[in-house]
Formats: C-alpha cells, structure tokens, sequence
C-alpha cells in the first residue's frame, strides 16, 4: 500500500504534552482547525460519491497532557489499546515533575518508532546526551512555534513514521536489525567532507541539518535555494551536495548541471525528494544519486554513509589514476633504484586496501588477478582463494559493461550480497588488460 493511498483515509494520532494549556490551543488550531470541514466533506463524499480532489493534507487527532508523568501513561495506554502516537510534542521545562528529556526517554523505552519534536526555549542539554538517551528519531523546534514549521514537521515525521513501519513490517532487514548510522559506516577517523545540503524548505534544513552535522565527518552548509548554494559555493566546494529538486525560484537541476560540469568530477550529487515525487524528476547522469525526504532516519543516515563510501572511493580512484598516467623524467627513470618500485608498490596497494569498497581487478581471462583487502572481509574468502578464481564464481558479468549494474555477490558461506558495480577499462601501452569493478553495497534492501 502506498503512502498517499494510506493518507487519504487515516486520521494521524498526535499527542501535546505541555505543562501550558494555551500551548496545547495553539497546536490544535494548527493542526486541526478544519476538523468540522472534514468532517462535512466526509458527509459529502458519502451521499454524492464524489471525492475531494485535493487529499495532500494530513489529518490529525490531538490529544494532550500538561505533565511528562500523564503524557508517559498516554502513550502506553495508546500502545497496549494498537493505536500508538505517530507523533510527540514535548515541552523542554514542565516543574515540577519530569522535565521534556526524561519524559522522551521514558516514552522511547516504550515505543521506539514514535518521532519525538521538543519544543525548547533553552539549551538545557548537550546534543550528545539527549542523542545518546532517546536516539536518532527526534528534533528540536524553538518557542514560539509558527504554523508552517509545525505543519511541515509533523507530516515530514509522519511519514517517516509510516516507511519505518512498513519497512519492519517487509522485513526489509535480514536479520531484524535497525540499519547502521552514517558515522559507524565509515571508520576513517581522520576524514572529514563537505556537505551542501539545498533546500527551499526552512524546516527541512533545520531538520537534516541538524542530522548531517551530528557526524563527526561532515563539515555542513545550508542554503535555501540555487543561487545561496553558488555563492556559498565559491568557498565551499562540495564533497556531497543534497538538492532538492522542486524549488519554486529555480529547480535544483540547474545547480546539478552546474556542479557536473566543475572540475571536481569525484564530489557525490544527490536528488532530495519525496518519494511520490520521483517520476517527475530528470535525471542528467547515470551517477546522481536520490535521497528521500520521507525515508526513516535510519535509512537516510544509512545513505549519508554509504554516499561518503563513494566519494572517498573515488577519490582515492582518481588519485591512483593521477600516479599512473604521470609522466616520470628520463633522469628519474635512469637513477629509479628496485627499492623505490617496490615501495611505489606498497603505497599503491595500501591506498587500494583503504578503499571501504570491494575492488576487484579482473583480467581479459575473466579471472580474478587483484582483490583488495574489503573485499577478503566482506566475502569471506582467503586472498589465495581469489586471486586467480574465475568471475563467474562470485557474479553473473559479461564484459565489457558500462554505467552501473545492480548484481549479487556470492559470498564462501553461500550468502549473497546486494551491490552495484562500476566498471573501468585497465589498459597498458594500448592493449586493454582488463577491467576494475568496483562493487559498492546496495541499499534498495533498506528501503532506499
């Protein structure tokens, strides 16, 4: 069942918990001022059998509570009852009980999927600690709320909540288990990247903004449309640039036209979209990635970690293509000592064994000559095992190919893993001598 389908005909359960009643006013008067409108539509759909044409806007059911304690015993009233609470608002101060993060936590012990929204006037926490007693699925809005923030929140949230549902519910993991984040994908401690993420929305970038710069490897920028991202980008070359695509100044295709034809060819370029927008959009190049706005937080760090995976490959791909095609003076080629080879050699295969791909090189034979060191772990096989095995025992891949190809890996113990490969032509003094595949993990097991 698709998302809108599901929209169309459920009310979403939202609960306020605010020690303030006039607090509790105002979301009502936001999020359910048309409850009388609705409910004549629905008398009229019935007796005309007609249907309004206009069913892009959500429809909630409010309750609320003015303490952490009541706000606690709601939720698992709602969850013993099967019908949890898609969506939470809690204040930060509520004296003199609990305050807003230990009625998080309390309610994140007993229902992890519900999104949590603290409304706050003040740091009384470091992000650290709030992320590391409630988790990912949360974010912060500043008093006084405005009535565009709040709507726009809680329908991005609602229908994170409605994927990462229907994702368990798939059984979209193997195992059962949560994917990783983006920070314990990628294990370069020293590496850091520049993020552009663009977008009309105020809300979704104080929303994936907030997410992007709690990985200690990204370095963020936001802009609100095309022409904030060029001039930041005067200064800020990105490593990976998030763009939405539907801006009502200029689409964000113009600016991924622009960056694909800047000189950094290895920087990640990603469509930010929702999901019932993706046959609308134009794709410029096989590479450009899309990420979605109502993707479960999980999935989307998930993608974040995966899309650093691939710049740091390419990079350290075109680094390795650098030192190959570079010239070397007669002088440099006459007083070369076999030591020095040897220790070009070395610097070759450690920058190959750092890449967090599998690579394989693969000779005009067919046969494997080359597997780095991620490939020996996420396969399971010896080195020896694979160096001189035939192709066709890991993967169906007839040579030559181009662009990228969805395949699956067999793994030693039988398992196969889901990835997608790039191939590039090795050649040497003319002659083609074979291909390097580059297998990146697939993500469309996760729902992305």
């Amino acid at each position: 069942m698709v998302l809108e389908d599901f929209e169309e005909n459920r009310v979403w359960k939202v609960l306020s918990i605010d020690d303030e009643q006039s607090v509790h006013d105002t979301y009502r008067a936001i999020l359910c001022e048309d409850e009388l409108g609705t409910e004549l539509d629905d008398l009229f759909d019935v007796i005309s059998s007609q249907k309004k044409t206009d069913s892009s806007e959500m429809r909630y059911h409010l309750d609320n509570e003015l303490s952490g304690q009541a706000g606690f015993q709601r939720v698992e009233q709602a969850l013993e009852a099967g019908d949890p609470y898609v969506v939470v608002f809690i204040d930060m101060r509520m004296p003199p009980g609990w305050d807003g993060l230990k009625t998080a936590e309390m309610i994140r012990q007993i229902d992890p999927d519900v999104r949590i929204i603290l409304i706050t006037a003040y740091a009384d926490y470091e992000l650290s600690e709030i992320r590391e007693r409630i988790g990912d699925d949360f974010v912060f809005m500043n008093k006084p709320v405005t009535q565009n923030e709040l709507l726009q929140i809680t329908s991005l949230f609602v229908k994170q909540w409605f994927n990462a549902h229907e994702n368990r519910t798939n059984n979209i993991e193997e195992d059962g288990s949560l994917s990783p984040s983006a920070d314990s994908l990628f294990d370069h401690d020293d590496e850091t990247f520049n993020v552009l993420l663009v977008d009309s929305s105020p809300t979704i970038l104080a929303v994936y903004g907030f997410l992007l710069k709690r990985n200690p490897h990204c370095i963020v920028e936001v802009a609100e449309g095309v022409d904030e991202a060029l001039e930041r980008m005067q200064t800020f070359i990105p490593d990976l640039a998030i763009v939405d695509y539907f801006m009502p100044q200029k689409e964000g295709l113009i600016l991924i036209k622009e960056l694909l034809q800047q000189e950094a060819q290895n920087a990640v370029l990603s469509f930010f979209i929702h999901k019932s927008e993706e046959k609308l959009v134009e794709y410029e190049s096989d590479l450009i990635e899309v990420l979605y706005k109502d993707d479960p937080t999980e999935v989307f760090l998930h993608r974040i970690g995966s899309m650093l995976q691939t710049f740091y490959t390419r990079r350290a791909l075109h680094s390795i293509q650098n030192q190959a095609t570079t010239p070397v003076k007669k002088t440099e080629q006459v007083e070369q000592k076999p030591f020095d080879t040897y220790r070009r050699l070395l610097l070759l295969e450690s920058i190959l064994d750092s890449v967090p791909e599998i690579l394989l090189v693969v000779g005009s034979d067919q046969k494997i000559s080359y597997a780095n060191r991620t490939a020996v772990h996420q396969l399971g096989y010896e080195l020896d095992q694979l160096n001189g095995m035939a192709l066709s025992g890991l993967m169906d891949w007839n040579s030559p190919r181009e662009g990228r190809e969805e395949r699956q890996l067999q793994c030693q113990d039988a398992r196969n893993i889901p990835v997608v490969v790039s191939s590039y032509t090795l050649n040497g003094g003319g002659d083609a001598e074979g291909e390097l595949l580059v297998c990146y993990l697939s993500d469309r097991h996760l729902g992305g």
